[in-house]
């Protein structure tokens, strides 16, 4: 069913979709499709899963000594924004549910302390800050580039580059230390 809806969501846009719509490209029943969820509810299993993806690929990494905290922090959620960028008017239906809240997402759970667990390491790596201010600040990294995410997601004119640099401007704001140990 998410394979049907993905398509769908490409080809129609996710307002034009129906749960029938989806329903009969899936080749099941509509009931079928609501016992998984609403048309919504699909949307955000369908992107939680995309951005859990390149979650994995932000995990894996490994950061040198030559770390920059805001700078490379910023690398961390490039992905993000290309996928955002990519289907953007996907991302904004979904920025638009997580905000109603009429649905829980793994972004603000499990997804969230993942990424904060990135921030943190960049920023150990970095040498600029204790570990508890460390921790501090890489929950403050989170907590801005998901508010700045969703702004952007509600701003069509501004592109994914306009966004990451912004991104750069409030995290240096927030860990400015550019490498080395202090």
């Amino acid at each position: 069913m998410l394979d049907a809806a993905d398509r769908l969501f490409h080809e129609r846009r996710f307002q034009a979709t129906t749960v029938r719509d989806i329903a009969r490209n899936a080749g099941v029943s509509t009931g079928t499709v609501m016992s998984v969820g609403d048309k919504e509810a699909l949307l955000v299993e369908l992107f939680d899963g995309l951005i859990a993806e390149r979650q994995a690929h932000a995990d894996a990494q490994n950061y040198a000594a030559d770390v920059r905290c805001g700078a490379d922090a910023v690398a961390v959620v490039e992905p993000f924004a290309a996928l955002f960028e990519e289907r953007r008017s996907l991302a904004q239906a979904y920025a638009s549910v997580l905000v109603s809240g009429r649905h829980a997402s793994v972004v603000f759970t499990d997804l969230a302390q993942r990424l904060t667990a990135v921030f943190q390491q960049v920023i150990t790596v970095c040498g600029c800050s204790n570990a508890a201010e460390a921790v501090k600040r890489a929950e403050a990294l989170h907590a801005a580039y998901i508010g700045s995410l969703f702004i952007w997601a509600a701003t069509p004119e501004t592109s994914a580059q306009q966004f990451l640099t912004q991104l750069r401007d409030i995290f240096a704001a927030i860990c400015p230390h550019t490498g080395g140990n202090s």
